[in-house]
């Protein structure tokens, strides 16, 4: 067959032109059988015009043979109907073996073969189909770390690297995302914090926390629009490679940059401000992850675990490789998890109060419209609450009343803890699913506050099961039942 074409196409007239000839792999997912692969595409174009002479699409990579088809074809039947069929002078490709496997077979046709690094004519297709691709909503994972304006490219290395090197020391099998760490780069530094993603087994990876407040209010069960107000939020994520930009991926296997496994490409997320977009991060937020990476494994197996578990406290500096420039290091744990908290409430309070300031004086709302009192508003707002719950009639006593407490425990945060919206939005949701639990324990005939909420924390496996298995959202489960049964000691107290 490609005798044949060779034959037919050595009729053909030749003219002096420069033909580039590319296969990349596309900047798209497609899904197959196996799983979701990334096509590649071949492109034939003219050099100096600029002009697609021929396209195709192939699952992998093509061999030597399909190649040789390929320009065979191209040079038979142009793309464009207005191009007549003709031989150029000259092929070059971005391929050494390609380039090597068909220049003499190319020669035959009187055509000169070259192999260079890059092809200015097919990396600008690439570059337009990727935009292309981009604005149709089909762009690749996570902001892309190659495209940091002004980063260098040993840092990149540098990055993937303690990346690689984190994924495989797997420190999360040691401690969970209830227990952050202190960071301190370099060492004097400002405090920030570390929480390690992974002991839940549902996202791996590193999170990281730029002010107290931001951290408290994320443990607190604020949304990320609300703790990033306090300072930025970063997370490196480890999970396949379609969390990846594109360019990263053709990075990454043009410098062969390490990766631990096929589960463990290491993007990373920013928020920065109370804005929804994810940012790339910037060339010192890159180095202070990688410090953090590579180190903090360290840290954990060296100075806080034990046989007998972690460490009560643990402190320690290390130096860092040379790239670092002998820059240090420095851990700390644990974080004082009852000084995040008070930081929470008091960050929230003064949020709430500035927000309800602003409502009253521009006339948004009136003093009556946060009055509860009203008998007719707190049955609509009862019954409200407790639809969805699962109960028998003989039950109805216990849900009203419990129904009631819950309600009042959500105005309490609300007016007197003054917490913000969502975080009380999101202890309310708590309260539900312990109500729920609740009446599925059918050794419960009333609801005395006091007596269920002076126990630790209760239907924690319930949880797990009916809702949710996430580390964080079971420790914010567990602050939801603390909070009960400290209002439950003050209902009984102040009635």
């Amino acid at each position: 067959m490609i005798k044949s074409s060779l034959k037919e196409v050595r009729k053909l007239p030749q003219t002096n032109e420069t033909w580039h000839c590319g296969f990349r792999e596309m900047p798209a997912w497609v899904v197959e059988d196996d799983g979701p692969i990334r096509p590649f595409i071949g492109l034939v174009a003219d050099q100096e015009r600029q002009l697609v002479l021929g396209q195709e699409m192939r699952s992998e990579m093509a061999s030597a043979d399909q190649a040789l088809t390929f320009l065979l074809n191209t040079m038979a039947a142009p793309l464009p109907p207005e191009i007549a069929p003709s031989r150029p002078g000259r092929i070059h490709l971005n391929n050494d073996i390609l380039a090597e496997q068909l220049r003499d077979r190319l020669l035959s046709l009187n055509i000169q073969v070259r192999s260079f690094p890059t092809l200015p004519v097919i990396d600008f297709l690439m570059e337009e189909i990727g935009a292309y691709l981009e604005d149709e909503g089909m762009g690749g994972g996570f902001p892309s770390l190659v495209k940091i304006p002004g980063v260098e490219e040993k840092w990149l290395r540098e990055y993937f690297s303690a990346a690689a090197e984190y994924a495989q020391a797997e420190p999360w099998q040691w401690i969970d995302d209830s227990k952050p760490v202190a960071v301190r780069f370099p060492a004097g530094g400002p405090e920030q914090y570390l929480v390690i993603m992974g002991h839940g087994k549902e996202t791996y990876g590193l999170a990281t926390y730029e002010s107290m407040e931001s951290l408290a209010l994320t443990y607190d069960g604020a949304p990320p629009q609300i703790a990033v107000q306090y300072g930025a939020l970063m997370s490196v994520i480890l999970d396949n490679q379609e969390i990846m930009a594109f360019a990263d991926l053709d990075a990454i296997n043009y410098h062969q940059w390490p990766v631990a496994g096929p589960e463990a490409y290491p993007a990373v997320m920013k928020l920065q401000e109370a804005e929804d977009d994810i940012e790339p991060p910037t060339p010192e937020d890159l180095i202070f992850l990688s410090a953090a990476l590579r180190m903090l494994p360290v840290f954990v197996q060296r100075h806080l675990v034990t046989p007998k578990g972690l460490r009560a406290t643990a402190q320690q500096t290390f130096t860092l490789p040379a790239i670092y420039a002998q820059q240090e290091i420095e851990f700390c744990y644990p974080v004082d998890l009852d000084e995040m908290e008070n930081i929470a409430i008091q960050d929230a309070a003064i949020n709430f109060m500035d927000e309800l300031t602003f409502a009253l004086e521009s006339g948004q709302i009136s003093p009556e419209d946060i009055d509860l009192n009203s008998e007719e508003l707190h049955r609509l707002r009862l019954l409200n609450f407790i639809q969805e719950w699962a109960f028998q009639q003989d039950q109805l006593p216990l849900v009203l009343s419990m129904g009631s407490f819950m309600l009042a425990f959500g105005d309490h945060m609300f007016f007197q803890e003054l917490l913000t919206e969502s975080t009380v939005d999101s202890h309310m949701d708590n309260a539900f699913y312990i109500g729920d639990f609740i009446l599925e324990d059918e050794k419960l005939v009333e609801f005395s506050p006091r007596e269920i909420f002076r126990q630790p924390p209760q239907y924690v496996a319930a949880f797990r099961a009916q809702v949710s298995n996430a580390k964080t959202r079971v420790a914010s489960y567990e602050r939801t039942w603390r909070k009960l049964r400290r209002f439950a000691e003050i209902m009984e107290i102040y009635g």
